[in-house]
Parts: structure tokens; C-alpha cells; sequence
């Protein structure tokens, strides 16, 4: 496959860049938004046979942490739920290779453009389903948002990404998502149903 094979040359090509890096105490040529794309182009391509080496990429964004950017930040996040989702590279995201301030810092991002998004996007059924779902006689643990972003679970467009029009857990643990726009999400790409 050719997204395969351009990956694994631009996997190598890092990875020999930061060693020689490393080895001889220079600094490489990749920014940290470089390395950020690199590792999602990987996880939105779902080259899980790759998941391992992008712990490796991960640990240099986190030392070139202050040269980040939202974008970068959102990125990485993804990564981070990709790996989760698909238990790659120990079952643990990308803890270990950022801390957890910065994975806090990743989600964050990640939240607060969702939250620019659904400002501007909603339909007035779709912030009325929302209202009707906060009504629901539910203690949330985690109250519902409209717009929730996951990546790497089953039906994923192809960005990579499963938008849920609303999702929320309560306090027993039970993911609640609401579908308020119809089976269009939820159709595979030959038309057919997949939920």
C-alpha cells in the first residue's frame, strides 16, 4: 500500500535524524508541529503495526515543548486516544512520553476546540435534543457535551475521527452518545448501516 510505504520512509527518516541527533549532540531539523503531524498522519492512517515508534517521536515533541501549538496539541491528543482505543504501545498512550501536565495541556486544546466548534455548528434540533438529554434523570459523572471527538473506535469517517453528536458518562460508568441528525454516521461507505 503507498500511504504504508511513504510512512515507513518517513518513520526511518526521522527516527535516524533525532539518533544522529543524539549521538553526535546536535540539534535535528524537525520542529515539534513535524514530529506532531508525523504521529498522526500514523494514527489517522491506522498503521498500528507503526503505534510503537511513535513513543519515540512523542518524547521529542515533550522536550520541544515550548515551541508547541494548539494544533500540535490536538494532534497529539489524538494520538494519545488513538493508542488507548486500540491498546498499542503498552495500553498506555502516550504516557511516559509526555508527562501529564502536558497530556492535560493536549486535551485541553482538544476540548476547547471542540467547544469553539459546537458553538458555531448546531442545528436549533440538535441544541434541543441536547437540552432534552440534560432533562434525562441521570447523575452524570461526566455531564454530556455536544460534539464529542474519538478516534480509532468503531464506524471512523475518514479523518480518523467519530464525531458523536452528544456524549456523556453517568455516574454508574455508562457511556450515554445521542445520534440527533439521523444514520448518516453511521453508514459504511457502500451505504450500509454499521449501528
Amino acid at each position: 500500500h503507498r500511504d504504508e510505504q511513504l510512512m515507513e520512509a518517513l518513520l526511518a527518516e526521522a527516527e535516524q535524524r533525532l539518533a544522529a541527533a543524539v549521538l553526535d549532540g546536535s540539534r535535528h531539523s524537525f520542529t515539534s508541529q513535524d514530529l506532531c503531524k508525523l504521529c498522526w498522519a500514523v494514527a489517522v492512517l491506522d498503521l498500528q503495526q507503526h503505534a510503537h515508534r511513535l513513543l519515540q517521536l512523542t518524547q521529542a515533541c515533550s522536550s520541544m515543548w515550548s515551541s508547541r501549538n494548539k494544533d500540535g496539541m490536538q494532534q497529539l491528543w489524538q494520538v494519545h486516544t488513538w493508542l488507548l482505543d486500540f491498546h498499542l504501545a503498552g495500553g498506555q498512550g502516550l504516557q511516559g512520553s509526555l508527562t501529564e501536565q502536558q497530556l492535560q495541556q493536549c486535551r485541553a486544546a482538544c476540548d476547547q476546540e471542540l467547544q469553539e466548534t459546537a458553538r458555531n455548528r448546531h442545528t436549533d434540533f440538535q441544541r434541543s435534543v441536547y437540552a432534552a438529554v440534560l432533562r434525562l434523570p441521570f447523575d452524570w459523572q461526566q455531564l454530556p457535551k455536544m460534539e464529542q471527538l474519538s478516534v480509532g473506535r468503531d464506524g471512523v469517517t475518514p479523518d480518523g475521527a467519530l464525531l458523536l453528536d452528544i456524549a456523556g458518562r453517568t455516574s454508574a460508568g455508562v457511556l450515554v452518545a445521542v445520534e440527533a441528525d439521523g444514520p448518516s454516521h453511521f453508514r459504511q461507505p457502500d451505504g450500509g448501516l454499521m449501528g
